[in-house]
């Protein structure tokens, strides 16, 4: 996160000095599920990014899902999933896989696409206010529209570039 990021999360001052000397006593919480939260700035990602939406990134093998992509490529890094028998159904059903990077693809046009413009290729499109890349434009302009540069200064500077090498 960058300085002038943090520097607009509503964090008291009390809080922010707790929080750095890692001495808050305050407990925050959910007003909608009630989830309890050390430091303020848990609860503010918590009502942006989770609470009350569906976990989109899940895990095959185990049918196990996530709220962030990187939660689940920590857990098929770090587990044995134990449903390995949906995984082989899922195979046995006529499914597409790469076989260099080997993800899974229910329709045939899907796994080409993915050879062609994806699989172990830089990612084209990178934002221009943070780290994020994606392989497709729409998902760049998604990703400027959405929850982390919503402000109505981004929006109007709706630029999308191709990285150039």
């Amino acid at each position: 996160m960058r300085q002038d990021q943090i520097l607009r999360l509503p964090l008291l001052q009390e809080d922010f000095l707790a929080q750095a000397n890692g001495q808050s006593t305050r407990i925050y919480r959910c007003d909608k599920c009630n989830k309890v939260y050390k430091y303020y700035n848990g609860l503010y990602t918590h009502k942006r990014f989770e609470c009350g939406k569906q976990k989109s990134f899940h895990c095959v093998p185990c049918n196990k899902a996530f709220w962030h992509k990187q939660a689940l490529q920590k857990h098929q890094r770090c587990s044995n999933c134990d449903d390995v028998d949906s995984y082989i159904k899922f195979m046995e059903e006529g499914k597409y896989q790469c076989l260099k990077c080997y993800k899974l693809y229910k329709h045939k046009f899907t796994l080409t696409r993915h050879l062609v413009y994806e699989c172990m290729r830089e990612p084209p499109f990178a934002c221009h206010l943070c780290s994020y890349t994606c392989t497709r434009k729409h998902r760049l302009e998604e990703h400027l529209r959405s929850r982390i540069h919503s402000s109505p200064m981004v929006l109007t500077d709706l630029t999308v570039r191709k990285i150039r090498k």
